[in-house]
C-alpha cells in the first residue's frame, strides 16, 4: 500500500513558488536587460541595440576605444546574415543599428561583436594605462528593439547619430567645432 507523505506547502517553508527575492539576482547596482525570452527577429526590420559598459572601463569616448570598436565591427562583417549599419559611442554605452536574418543570427553577431570589442578595448586600456585589464566590458545583456515602420527607422537613425547632443557631448570644448559626432558613424551617413 502506498503511503502519503505529509509535507508542508512549498511556500510555507520559504522554498519554491513566487516570492520576494526569487529568481536570478541582478548583476551590479544597476542591472541590465531582464532575462526573458527575446521576441523573434524579422529580417525585414532593423534593430536598435543598446550595450551598457561596466563602470570600471571608464569613458568609452576615447580615440583608442573608438578604433577598438571600429575593428570589432570589421570582425563581425564576416557574417553575411548580420551587419552593423550605424553606431554611436557614448560615455558608458553604445548604440547600434543592426540588421539580422533571424534571432540566432542576432545572437551570433552580437556575441561576436561583444567578445571582439571587449578584447580590443582591454588591449587599448593596457596600452593607454600600462595596467593589464581583462574580463567583462559590457554589462549583462544587450537591449534590442525592432524598428517595424519607416518612421521608427528614421527616428532611431536620428536618435543614434545625434545621441551625443542628448548627452551634451557637443558642448565640450574639444567638440564645439564638430557638426557630427566624432565617436559615431555619422561621418559616413550620406543623407544629411
Amino acid at each position: 500500500i502506498q503511503q502519503s507523505l505529509d509535507l508542508p506547502p512549498r511556500d510555507v517553508d520559504g522554498r519554491g513558488g513566487k516570492r520576494k527575492g526569487a529568481g536570478r539576482p541582478p548583476k551590479g547596482a544597476r542591472s541590465s536587460e531582464r532575462h526573458k525570452k527575446r521576441p523573434k527577429v524579422d529580417p525585414r526590420h532593423p534593430l536598435h541595440v543598446t550595450l551598457r559598459a561596466v563602470a570600471d572601463v571608464g569613458s568609452l569616448r576615447k580615440r583608442d576605444v573608438f578604433h577598438a570598436i571600429g575593428y570589432a565591427t570589421v570582425a563581425v562583417a564576416k557574417h553575411d546574415r548580420f551587419r552593423i549599419v550605424h553606431l554611436s559611442i557614448q560615455t558608458n554605452h553604445v548604440h547600434l543599428l543592426v540588421e539580422a536574418a533571424s534571432k540566432s543570427w542576432l545572437k551570433k553577431g552580437m556575441q561576436s561583436f561583444q567578445i571582439s570589442a571587449a578584447k580590443l578595448i582591454n588591449r587599448a586600456w593596457r596600452l593607454r594605462t600600462g595596467m593589464r585589464r581583462k574580463g567583462q566590458v559590457f554589462a549583462d545583456r544587450y537591449n534590442a528593439r525592432a524598428l517595424t515602420s519607416p518612421r521608427a527607422v528614421r527616428n532611431a537613425l536620428c536618435y543614434v547619430l545625434n545621441n551625443w547632443r542628448r548627452h551634451d557631448e557637443n558642448q565640450r570644448i574639444v567638440a564645439r567645432d564638430w557638426k557630427v559626432d566624432p565617436y559615431s558613424s555619422a561621418i559616413a551617413f550620406p543623407d544629411w
